[in-house]
């Protein structure tokens, strides 16, 4: 109470100044402890810088143990010091990724002013220590993303002057501590003896009486003024002296964020390690250190090649190098080159031990903190994809990640398993169709679509003819010599690219692998829910509406079929993107329906007991010794195309030398000669009608081709009835066979021809898309598919395609999901693949990533990883830009087929299958139809279609 009698309000200064609490027992901060006064030792540890105030008991006590500890350390290291011995600290964190974060403010830890300390650090002094004396054993390093010890706290290491510190390595899962290098000992005198020489202190540098002497000379007769000059000694220190000045001043303000200056070196968030170039940090060298820039170029190039700007420019980036070198030495926070190298490291899959011996010589970041810059790239993922996708289109694919984790003791409760995810990636589209009809073509054409628009027209027929004479005339090209007089008139191309976009490089951003199973709905679900995230993120940093936006995903068979289920699942929502109305259309994806087709090829022409029956894919196989050929086809997909593209070859010169009765390649046509051709017309139309004959007679024949009947003549008391015609002609009645003989092996050869060139006419396409082309060979594709098996699931989702390029979509749509089905990888126009395959690539190299991260795949880890991965790959585009990196191939160039295939045709030219020989056939394939359709009941094809037509129209998950 006060004298008045009212309640007086409690100082401030009652509280802690540390821990902010009302104390029980307490004591002014300008009293003594331990020979020292508290508001000094506040000062020191915490920061706090008061002149008045009071600290609690509690805290008192800690501060006191605190300084105890820091005391008696400090004595054992100067102990050490004087013995010139190492004394290991006796307390070490593994969880250490910078400095003891000495100062440390969580606000600090982002990608741009995180300092680049090799960990734990040998930076830190006893000057600028401060820890809160109020956290109850927090972690100091709190918002720094973690990777294999959270939960581990920091213990401050008060550390000795930097010379007298050991170097600590850092490793993916502990910290091994080295005495100091002891194999510099003989030379460390020898350095500093020439240091303190050659740079004297600027008090020591004067001039004696002989040297004023000969200056006044030198400068009276002013002949070879600077030569005499740097003569003398205590001149030539002067001069370096004064240029190690300027440089110590000039470097003094390198990182000096308020001086308006920043550094080249110092800018290191994401964007800037993506956008490095060695020109500005040149000029950077040549503004702020002209000496040492002199110095280097002058060191790398002699006089002669210092004007020549093709010798400077071979040298710019290892000049920029050396000066990023030195400025990190010196200041450590400029490191924007070691983040870019680590990065390069990062990209190659390095080998974590090559982080740790290149990180001494100056060269890139250790491997913990190489960590952490991965994961705040990760960290900054949202913006890497909207930078990338502002005001662009793209679309979504994924598939699944499986790998297996193995133990090392193998218990009840602890055994090997597979482990499943599912990776995903946007495809940005360069393909513009934003001047096509947009509404939808459903209303208006659902009442005259009919079953007839999904089978091949005598159009498609006639195109598909024009596309099979092209690929005939190129294996002709490089096997028979006589055909290469109409070299001339063959295409290089078969499709027309429908814009010069078509040609840009697709750009491919990886997503975040999510811990997601495909084969679970609830998964799923929440894949889709991750896409519609991203969807909202993108769309919603450009302010565009997301009414009207529909965005195509994909992936293989499976994959589709569990996106179209999770979207019915959620149908019932009224939220648009609760229900995934932004996620469409769905589709399947081209390479593994190659891959399906390429499988069903095999069921039908391979069979492992066949190899003694000559013609046979299992014949060829044994004839040149190719073990990687088998059934597997989804594991052996690459051997097994690579195979039959060249049996299929064969098969097309056996064909043509059969048609046009020659021996041999070697030879000219002896059947079908080709006339005198008067100009380049002539010749093209020769060839497109003789080649197009020869495809209606073997590859799109009708069935009874192939068959012979048998006759004999008509006897009466065994006698040939012989009558006289009206002409004067006498015949012998005849009467045929009650069935007809066939040739199995001719219908063998033709059935490869069949399904060989629509093979090769589909990877064509791929390789330049062209929409009409590709829905008339998905006809057929369908068609084959159905023949060989009623309930064929490629052939429901190229039928369920159809729907959607044919009535479901309008032009504009129809047009963006087909081409959206392709990747360019190398800017021709020639040069896509499909998207899955891309796809493919991408989940090897995350595989790769999983098992380099070893014993850390966290879903946390994994995730932070993986979105990284993009912006890592744009890092190393960069720097191959800027540096002019050689680009090698990363396996050898494709071996030559040609020895394999002569012994392949060798053996067709034994066996002539495509010259009728009625009875013959493989006894394995003894009841073979010569076209795959023939296997096909036509009415009942034609009431599939009708029917799924209305469903797949109306399904909701489209």
């Amino acid at each position: 109470m006060s004298e008045s009698g009212q309640n007086v309000k409690k100082k401030n200064t009652d509280e802690c100044l540390v821990c902010s609490k009302p104390p029980y027992q307490s004591k002014k901060i300008s009293s003594k402890l331990l020979d020292f006064s508290i508001r000094d030792l506040l000062l020191k540890y915490g920061g706090i810088s008061k002149d008045k105030g009071v600290i609690c008991r509690n805290c008192e006590r800690r501060l006191e143990t605190l300084h105890k500890k820091t005391v008696e350390f400090y004595d054992e290291c100067q102990s050490a010091a004087r013995k010139d011995e190492f004394i290991t600290p006796v307390v070490c964190n593994k969880r250490l990724p910078t400095s003891p974060l000495v100062g440390f403010h969580p606000k600090r830890a982002s990608l741009e002013i995180n300092e680049d300390f090799q960990q734990p650090s040998q930076h830190a002094s006893s000057e600028n220590m401060f820890v809160d004396l109020s956290s109850n054993a927090e972690p100091s390093n709190k918002g720094i993303p973690d990777h294999s010890y959270a939960g581990e706290t920091i213990t401050p290491i008060l550390t000795q002057r930097e010379n007298n510190v050991g170097t600590c390595i850092g490793s993916d899962h502990d910290y091994v501590f080295r005495n100091r290098n002891t194999l510099y000992n003989p030379v460390l005198p020898d350095v500093t003896t020439f240091l303190k020489t050659t740079t004297p202190s600027r008090s020591n540098n004067h001039l004696n009486q002989e040297e004023k002497s000969i200056l006044i000379n030198v400068i009276q007769n002013d002949n070879n003024i600077y030569g005499a000059l740097m003569k003398m000694d205590n001149f030539r220190n002067g001069v370096i002296s004064e240029l190690c000045s300027e440089i110590d001043s000039s470097i003094s303000t390198m990182g000096n964020r308020k001086l308006l200056f920043v550094s080249e070196l110092m800018k290191k968030d994401v964007s800037s390690l993506k956008s490095l170039e060695w020109s500005k940090i040149i000029k950077e060298m040549m503004e702020k250190l002209p000496v040492l820039c002199t110095l280097l170029f002058s060191t790398m190039l002699p006089p002669q090649q210092r004007s020549c700007y093709t010798k400077i420019e071979k040298v710019i980036p290892k000049a920029a190098f050396v000066y990023a070198i030195l400025m990190q030495s010196r200041n450590i926070e400029l490191s924007r080159v070691q983040r870019m190298v680590s990065m390069l490291l990062m990209d190659n899959i390095c080998d974590q031990k090559v982080y740790d011996r290149l990180q001494p010589l100056g060269a890139c970041l250790c491997y913990g903190r190489t960590l952490t810059v991965v994961d705040l790239i990760g960290g900054s993922f949202n913006h890497h994809l909207i930078d990338n996708l502002k005001l662009k289109r793209f679309r979504i694919i994924g598939d699944n990640v499986n790998w297996k984790t193995s133990v090392h003791d193998e218990r009840i409760d602890n055994k090997s398993h597979m482990e499943h995810a599912f990776a995903s990636a946007v495809i940005v589209q360069n393909t513009d169709f934003s001047y096509l009809h947009m509404p939808s073509p459903f209303h208006c054409t659902m009442q005259v679509n009919e079953f007839r628009d999904y089978i091949p027209n005598p159009n498609d027929i006639q195109n598909i003819k024009y596309d099979y004479t092209i690929l005939i005339a190129r294996v002709l090209q490089n096997h028979i010599p006589f055909f290469r007089q109409f070299k001339d008139v063959i295409p290089n191309e078969i499709s027309s690219p429908i814009s010069d976009k078509l040609k840009q490089k697709s750009r491919v951003i990886p997503l975040a692998v999510l811990y997601k199973n495909e084969q679970r709905y609830q998964d799923v679900v929440g894949i889709l829910d991750y896409y519609e995230k991203v969807v909202e993120d993108v769309f919603s940093s450009v302010g565009k509406n997301m009414d009207d936006v529909k965005i195509h995903i994909g992936g293989d068979l499976l994959t589709r079929e569990r996106f179209s289920g999770a979207k019915n699942l959620r149908a019932h929502h009224v939220d648009p993107k609760e229900k995934f109305s932004h996620l469409s259309p769905i589709t399947f994806e081209l390479f593994h329906l190659l891959m399906n087709f390429l499988t069903m090829t095999f069921k039908m022409l391979y069979s492992k007991e066949s190899g003694a029956e000559l013609g046979t894919l299992k014949s060829f196989q044994d004839r040149i010794s190719r073990s990687n050929v088998g059934e597997d086809v989804k594991n052996k997909y690459d051997a097994d195309k690579d195979f039959f593209i060249s049996v299929v070859d064969m098969h097309i010169v056996e064909c043509i030398l059969h048609y046009f009765g020659m021996e041999s390649v070697s030879s000219v046509p002896t059947v079908h000669v080709p006339p005198s051709f008067n100009n380049l017309e002539e010749k093209r139309q020769w060839l497109f009608e003789t080649i197009g004959d020869v495809i209606s007679k073997y590859v799109l024949s009708d069935s009874n081709t192939n068959e012979c009947w048998t006759e004999e003549a008509i006897k009466v008391n065994g006698q040939p009835v012989v009558v006289q015609l009206t002409d004067g002609r006498k015949v012998t009645l005849m009467k045929k066979s009650k069935a007809p003989k066939y040739d199995y092996v001719k219908n063998y050869a033709q059935m490869m021809l069949e399904l060989g060139l629509l093979f090769k006419d589909l990877m064509d396409m791929i390789k330049l898309p062209e929409r009409t082309r590709g829905i008339r060979l998905l006809k057929v594709a369908m068609l084959y598919f159905k023949s060989h098996k009623n309930l064929s699931k490629y052939a429901f989702d190229i039928l369920r395609f159809l729907v959607h390029q044919l009535i479901l979509l309008s032009e504009k749509e129809a047009n963006e999901e087909f081409y959206g089905l392709f990747v360019n990888t190398n800017g021709h126009f020639n040069g896509h693949i499909p998207a899955d395959l891309a796809m493919e690539h991408l989940v090897k190299k995350v595989k790769d990533h999983l098992k380099h991260m070893f014993s850390n795949k966290t879903e946390s880890n994994i995730m932070n990883r993986t979105k990284a991965l993009g912006a890592i790959r744009d890092i190393a585009e960069n720097f191959e830009k800027q540096t002019k990196v050689i680009v090698r191939a990363k396996k050898h160039s494709d071996k030559s087929a040609a020895d394999d295939e002569k012994i392949i045709l060798k053996d067709l030219r034994k066996l002539k299958p495509f010259k009728f020989e009625a009875g013959r056939a493989h006894e394995h394939f003894s009841k073979i139809p010569s076209t795959i359709v023939n296997q096909l009941n036509t009415s009942h094809y034609f009431e599939w279609i009708e029917p799924r037509i209305q469903m797949f129209a109306t399904e909701i998950g489209n």
